[in-house]
């Protein structure tokens, strides 16, 4: 190999190990992002950094405080301080400033069993239902009863058994014909109705209404207790004849219930006609 060849090799070699690369590209950092415009941009970390309560620009919740204490704007509790406003209010929520859960009284804004909360005072509320009369637990009274009647213990009116009662006897019907199928008077006229009660051992009777199927009497007997109606009452509807009496209607026992007292009479009749009668308390 002449000289000249040699200084080639030699350079070829130079070239190869001796010479510098160019520099190499670093790896990512883990500490960094892409930004927006392409440049790097800081990790944000914990987005509640700074607040103990309230929620962070970035949304997420950082916590909440004691009450009465509220969460500013920054981010911080922040004692709140109750002006009280109950004055003579002894139930419901204190209306004063900054008093929210803070109650009137000592049961907690509540009232002692029976009453309710009305406009900031404990109540009496009336117990009515169910009950027409009688005491409504809060000093009034739940209705009253009319003469005659009294408030029973369940809180509806019942006729009082010692009350006196006027019974009228007002009109009346007779077939024209009786169960025979004959007429009433022998001579072919019409009857002369009249009714008989008996009251206690005691008969009363309405006047005789001569010749008529429809007759009216309007005749008062003589006042008695509750009691008598409801128990010993016995009545008979007939017609005089100038041969004796004749039944337009059995004789029988007539008690007065409580539906009779209330209407104020009621009609009693049979398969020949019928006769209404009006109670009257005294």
């Amino acid at each position: 190999m002449n000289r000249r060849g040699c200084w080639a090799w030699w350079w070829c070699v130079l070239m190869l190990v001796g010479c510098p690369g160019p520099d190499p590209v670093p790896p990512p950092s883990e500490t960094t992002d892409a930004g927006a415009d392409g440049g790097l941009a800081a990790d944000t970390g914990n987005s509640c950094a700074g607040r103990v309560c309230g929620s962070s620009s970035a949304g997420d919740f950082c916590g909440s405080c004691t009450a009465p204490s509220i969460c500013n704007a920054a981010g911080q509790c922040e004692a709140r301080i109750c002006l009280p406003a109950c004055g003579t209010n002894d139930c419901g929520a204190d209306p004063g400033l900054n008093c929210d859960r803070q109650f009137c009284g000592n049961l907690g804004g509540g009232c002692p069993t029976g009453r309710s909360c009305v406009r900031g005072h404990c109540t009496c509320v009336p117990s009515c239902t169910g009950r027409t009369c009688g005491p409504d637990g809060c000093g009034g009274i739940c209705g009253s009863c009319g003469r005659g009647f009294q408030c029973g213990g369940s809180g509806s009116c019942e006729v009082n058994p010692a009350s006196s009662w006027v019974v009228t006897v007002t009109r009346g019907t007779v077939a024209e014909r009786n169960a025979a199928g004959a007429t009433w008077d022998s001579l072919g006229g019409a009857p002369d109705p009249f009714v008989c009660l008996t009251i206690s051992g005691r008969q009363t009777c309405t006047p005789e209404a001569t010749d008529t199927f429809a007759p009216v009497w309007n005749f008062a007997l003589p006042a008695v207790t509750a009691l008598s109606l409801q128990t010993a009452l016995v009545v008979s509807y007939s017609e005089r004849d100038v041969v004796g009496a004749e039944s337009i209607c059995d004789a029988g026992p007539l008690p007065i219930d409580m539906p009779t007292f209330i209407a104020g009479g009621n009609t009693v009749g049979c398969r020949n006609g019928g006769w209404s009668f009006t109670l009257r308390a005294q």
